[in-house]
C-alpha cells in the first residue's frame, strides 16, 4: 500500500517543546522557593501552588503573588491526539472523530479527535499497558514516545488499524498556560478496518458514545467546515479544541492510495 501525504519534511526541524514539570519544580522547595503540591487531587490531576519570584518561572511576579496550576503527575509528556483518515469503498476520504460525554463537559456531548495521555514509565500506575509502550522507547526520542501513543489511542478508541502515521508538528503545544501545565501533540494516521469498541478500556466504553465520519473536503474547506460547526451546535454538541488544532495543522494535500 502506497501512502503519500503530500507534505515536505522541514529542513530545520524545531526542537521538541516538552511539558514543564512541577515534579522537577518542587525540587526548588529545598532552596526555600515554596513551590508545593496542594492537598487533594490525584495522579491524573493535582494542584500546585507557584509563588512569585521563582527563577525562570515567575520572575516577573512579586513574591506575595501566588499562582495555582493543575498538573498531571503521571503524564509529564502531556497528551496526544491522532486524527484518523479513512477511505470508503468508493475511494472518498473521511476523518474519523469521536462523540464523547465526559465529566468535564457536565453532561454535554463533545466531538473530539481520538487521543489520550502519554503515561510515565512507572508500570505500577494506572493504564500500565500504555506505560509499557513508553518504557519500550525509554532513552530515545521523547517525541517518538508521544506519537507512538497516538497510534495506540487510535486502535483503542476506534478499533481501526493504523497503516501509517505522520506528525503534524514536531513539537507540543500549550493547552491553557494560565491554568494547566499540560501540553498536547498532534498527528494524523491512515487507518483501515472495522469500527469496534473491543479495545477500549472500561471507562472509555462509558465515555465514548459514538464515532463520526466527516468528509475530508468538508473538514478542510473553510465555508463547509463553518457549516459543519453550526450543525454540531444545532445538535447540541460542543467541538473540542483538538479538532480545530488538527484542522489547522493538516497539509493541503492528502493522498491515500492502495
Amino acid at each position: 500500500m502506497d501512502v503519500r501525504f503530500g507534505m515536505r519534511p522541514s529542513r530545520a526541524p524545531q526542537q521538541p517543546v516538552l511539558v514543564p514539570s512541577p515534579r522537577s519544580l518542587t525540587q526548588t522547595n529545598a532552596l526555600g522557593k515554596g513551590i508545593e503540591r496542594l492537598p487533594g487531587g490525584s495522579p491524573f490531576l493535582a494542584l500546585y501552588n507557584v509563588p512569585g519570584g521563582v527563577p525562570g518561572v515567575t520572575d516577573a511576579l512579586p513574591p506575595e503573588k501566588n499562582w495555582t496550576v493543575a498538573h498531571r503527575d503521571n503524564a509529564e509528556l502531556g497528551a496526544v491526539h491522532a486524527l484518523p483518515i479513512i477511505r470508503n469503498k468508493k475511494g472518498k476520504l473521511f476523518v474519523r472523530l469521536l462523540v464523547t460525554r465526559k465529566p468535564g463537559a457536565m453532561g454535554k456531548l463533545v466531538v473530539e479527535v481520538p487521543g489520550g495521555l502519554v503515561m510515565n514509565d512507572d508500570p505500577t500506575g494506572d493504564k500500565s499497558s500504555r506505560a509499557a509502550v513508553t518504557k519500550s522507547l525509554a532513552g530515545g526520542d521523547k517525541m517518538a514516545k508521544i506519537f507512538k501513543q497516538g497510534d495506540v489511542e487510535t486502535r483503542e478508541e476506534t478499533g481501526m488499524t493504523v497503516v501509517k502515521s505522520k506528525r503534524l508538528a514536531n513539537q507540543a503545544f500549550a493547552v491553557s498556560p494560565g491554568a494547566v501545565t499540560e501540553m498536547k501533540s498532534f498527528s494524523m494516521v491512515f487507518a483501515t478496518g472495522k469500527t469496534s469498541n473491543a479495545f477500549q478500556e472500561h471507562d472509555e466504553k462509558g465515555l465514548i458514545v459514538g464515532q463520526l465520519d466527516v468528509p475530508l473536503r468538508t473538514f478542510q474547506d473553510y465555508h463547509s467546515f463553518q457549516n459543519w460547526l453550526a450543525e454540531q451546535n444545532r445538535l447540541g454538541r460542543m467541538v473540542g479544541m483538538d479538532v480545530l488544532a488538527v484542522r489547522g495543522l493538516l497539509p493541503p494535500r492528502i493522498n491515500f492510495k492502495a
